[in-house]
């Protein structure tokens, strides 16, 4: 099983459109998927259509529910925990818990059945974003092909960079860098696009390419791929698909691993 956190601290980078139809595309490749929303937007279940569970991640994290509770079933091959506000809560409820980092990771240590398990986290470092980073195997950064975009991957880059050099019996790894919202028409998104291939070229995902569908898309609760899946989203984030596939086949062995550098050299992909 496969746990992948889809974080970047930088907000309106392309996290719960990557998180969402990364998550449906592996259901469609016949992989059993969990998706987790951190996020107290509830960003995921508007973006999919289904009867909501009575509980959802609050009661998971803060209400002492078990994850049968929770679950909402998505699709073939998907389930999910929605989120909402209530949400906001959860700093300051657990401020005073033990191990309050680590509730999910103990919650859901024995989890089978799947696949993968994919995780929408929100834009800041708070106890959600700890809880899903701690559980997680690696961690996906979506980064907008733009200046901010940029200034966003390397703050999240030092964040994670920092986080190692506190912890002692993990380690967090960076999966993949994936551009997002990427117009080749713009200079700008061409010029983040170099550096990125320069310093990421290792672990670099192919751009998904800025595309009306798929901000479309969630207006109709639907995956890019049932909405419109001859589009250049679609076609986009299967190939993303395609490459995570690959990439978990590949990592199989407990010996590889992706080691975190300083933001001035990069980060160094060791297989």
């Amino acid at each position: 099983m496969k746990k992948i956190c889809i974080f970047n601290i930088k907000g309106g980078v392309g996290k719960t459109t990557t998180a969402v139809n990364l998550a449906a595309g592996l259901a469609r490749k016949g992989k059993k998927v969990l998706l987790l929303d951190m996020d107290s937007q509830g960003s995921v279940s508007s973006c999919l259509s289904a009867e909501e569970s009575v509980k959802d991640m609050y009661h998971l994290i803060a209400n002492g529910a078990q994850l049968k509770e929770c679950l909402t079933h998505m699709g073939e091959n998907l389930d999910c925990v929605t989120a909402n506000e209530a949400l906001n809560n959860v700093d300051l409820e657990l401020a005073d818990r033990a191990n309050r980092d680590f509730i999910l990771s103990n919650k859901l240590e024995n989890l089978k059945g799947y696949d993968f398990v994919i995780m929408d986290c929100p834009p800041h470092f708070g106890t959600l974003t700890r809880n899903a980073l701690f559980f997680s195997d690696e961690v996906h950064i979506p980064v907008s092909t733009d200046t901010l975009g940029y200034t966003g991957l390397k703050k999240t880059e030092e964040l994670l960079k920092d986080l190692n050099e506190q912890l002692r019996d993990q380690e967090l790894i960076v999966g993949r860098i994936i551009p997002t919202l990427y117009d080749r028409r713009l200079r700008v998104a061409k010029s983040i696009m170099k550096k990125l291939q320069n310093e990421y070229y290792e672990i670099l995902a192919d751009p998904i390419r800025s595309n009306t569908d798929l901000r479309d898309a969630p207006q109709k609760k639907r995956s890019i791929y049932t909405y419109a899946r001859t589009s250049t989203g679609a076609k986009d984030y299967m190939k993303l698909v395609g490459e995570v596939l690959r990439g978990a086949e590949e990592k199989s062995s407990p010996n590889d691993f992706i080691e975190m550098e300083s933001a001035a050299t990069g980060m160094m992909h060791s297989k």
